[in-house]
């Protein structure tokens, strides 16, 4: 399932998944760690723009890729 960058996800969506799992964005949000998100209360949300800008941030060039760039 794609990100939508417009989308605000729970904790719990399947979304985040390709982030990690689910106790991972936990421990995570515990340690200060992983995307941006907004707690209400008990409620932890992540805006899909800032879950796509954490992976791009942590996108790795490799010798094919930066070949394809040319």
């Amino acid at each position: 399932m794609p990100i939508d960058p417009d989308t605000w996800y729970p904790a719990d969506a399947p979304e985040l998944d390709v982030i990690g799992a689910r106790q991972t964005r936990a421990r995570w949000r515990h340690e200060g760690r992983g995307p941006a998100y907004v707690k209400a209360g008990a409620r932890v949300v992540y805006r899909g723009a800032d879950v796509l800008r954490w992976l791009e941030a942590r996108r790795v060039r490799t010798t094919e890729t930066a070949d394809e760039a040319a």
